[in-house]
């Protein structure tokens, strides 16, 4: 990006403590990857077991949205070559400029479909 003498500076003081504290860094990694034991605070405790209620209601409303709504969730089906839905629309992601394309390669298809070379340009063999 920059390339002034300050930023030059700032970078080469970055690099030359990432190399001092480098050795520092690696025995406190190592140190507390090797540590199995995690000390629990009472905050975290009561946190954990918040989160296990709201898992376990989670479950409970999926399970009964299953038995509600069947055995299949519904997918909104598209063409593949078209990208078009049931309603005949594009996805979100689709910016206008390809819709437009799409749009454009359809009815072009449609039109050489329904014309008829007359009878005097076809061939006779």
């Amino acid at each position: 990006m920059a390339k002034s003498l300050r930023s030059k500076w700032r970078r080469k003081m970055r690099a030359t403590m990432r190399n001092k504290n480098e050795g520092r860094v690696m025995k406190q990694l190592k140190k507390t990857l090797t540590n199995e034991k995690i000390t629990m605070t009472e905050d975290m405790v009561k946190y954990q077991a918040i989160n296990l209620m709201k898992m376990e209601k989670k479950k409970e409303e999926e399970e009964q949205q299953k038995d509600v709504s069947g055995t299949s969730m519904e997918v909104d089906k598209r063409d593949k070559k078209t990208m078009l839905d049931s309603n005949g629309q594009y996805p979100e992601w689709v910016n206008a400029r390809k819709a437009k394309k799409l749009r454009a390669n359809r009815t072009a298809k449609k039109k050489g479909e329904n014309r008829k070379t007359p009878k005097n340009k076809q061939l006779a063999w």
